[in-house]
């Protein structure tokens, strides 16, 4: 018999990880005074998080990008950070590369 009892959890427990994916925060403005250079570092995160997708995701689970635009504000940096930690349960936040 091939695979057998453990092959078969194994294969149900990707399963199950598969259906649920990773969320990833992302905060590049889009608007305001930093929009112009952070919508292309948005644009390389979409691109980067589509290609590992593309191959499997990440443990077999895909990645899910919840995309807020802080729109070059520093308090709306923190209130956008405070809703993909709590509200969307985001596992980690990539942003912006600036001191604000």
């Amino acid at each position: 018999m091939k695979g057998g009892p453990r092959q078969t959890r194994r294969t149900l427990r990707g399963r199950r990880m598969a259906a649920h994916p990773w969320r990833v925060g992302v905060l590049f403005s889009r608007s305001g005074a930093t929009g112009v250079t952070e919508r292309e570092h948005l644009l390389g995160a979409e691109l980067a998080f589509a290609e590992l997708n593309a191959r499997g995701g990440v443990s077999g689970r895909p990645v899910e990008v919840v995309s807020l635009d802080p729109a070059s504000d520093a308090s709306l940096y923190r209130a956008h950070a405070e809703r993909l930690m709590t509200t969307e349960a985001v596992s980690v936040i990539f942003g912006t590369c600036q001191r604000l």
